[in-house]
């Protein structure tokens, strides 16, 4: 019992508290998937876009004979799968109704590497050797889907450590600064994490292919945190011979979103455009 359509299942028990945060876990992971589809789909619009593109051009000059087999239809499936895998770690421990679970990523990778259980609410466990099987993952794919999960809130653990939103709120002169700060240090963070990946290291471009796409997801998860609202009407998993077609589900009745309670659009301008101009992209 370890396809992504069980796991999703499951995932519809763990219910949050609301607050910040809308949807059950199932919910959020499909809505933070379906952005993810929308810059994919509609980099032209979708506000993750242009870091898409960036991904497409970077993808376009790998040489290396490790980086050649991470394809463009690979990278899609990586960055989709960690959408819906991202927040693992909050479930599996039959606390249904929570408000937050602090450390959650590192939970979430520990259930991915086989340091932690997932138990399903009929009591069986999860399987990533199953899973891994089932969407025929690669040791690369399954590695950065991985770090993704492990990284995923590293973004806003930065804002939050420079106070970054009150810096946007008052334009303050030492917004410039700062945006610089987080950038080299969302970078650091996640290169210290890949360590142990040979074929990951600071200089080559897989190095600022998974750097993209842990921004992307970060920014995601957050424009996941409510309803999803944006152009699709429908979510084509890779590779279509494994995956389901889930429907879209959109409401029109929250209240503001962290997106823009938070100025995302801002971040993700901001923060983004300094990544790319760090990575020489």
């Amino acid at each position: 019992m370890s396809t992504l359509t069980e796991l999703l299942k499951d995932f519809q028990y763990y219910d949050p508290v609301r607050g910040h945060h809308s949807g059950n876990l199932k919910q959020h992971s499909l809505w933070v998937s379906y952005y993810i589809q929308d810059a994919i789909d509609f980099p032209t619009i979708s506000p993750l876009g242009k870091l898409w593109l960036s991904v497409i051009h970077i993808n376009s000059k790998l040489h290396s004979r490790s980086a050649r087999s991470v394809s463009l239809e690979s990278i899609k499936k990586i960055i989709t799968c960690a959408a819906i895998l991202h927040d693992i770690g909050k479930g599996g421990d039959h606390e249904f109704k929570f408000y937050a679970k602090p450390g959650h990523e590192q939970t979430g990778y520990d259930i991915l590497n086989n340091d932690s259980k997932y138990i399903f609410k009929n009591n069986t466990i999860f399987s990533t050797k199953k899973l891994i099987n089932n969407l025929n993952l690669t040791k690369i794919e399954y590695d950065i889907i991985k770090i993704l999960t492990l990284n995923h809130w590293s973004l806003g653990n930065l804002i939050i450590e420079y106070n970054y939103i009150k810096l946007l709120q008052t334009s303050s002169p030492e917004l410039n600064a700062t945006t610089n700060k987080i950038a080299i240090k969302f970078i650091k963070n996640l290169q210290e994490t890949i360590t142990d990946l040979s074929y990951i290291n600071k200089r080559n471009a897989l190095s600022k292919i998974v750097i993209l796409l842990q921004f992307i997801l970060c920014c995601a998860d957050v424009m996941g945190a409510q309803p999803y609202c944006g152009k699709s009407t429908e979510l084509e998993i890779f590779p279509l011979s494994k995956f389901p077609i889930f429907k879209k589900e959109c409401f029109t009745t929250e209240n503001i979103s962290m997106y823009k309670k938070y100025y995302y659009s801002e971040i993700i301008k901001n923060i983004g455009d300094e990544l790319l101009k760090i990575l020489h992209i």
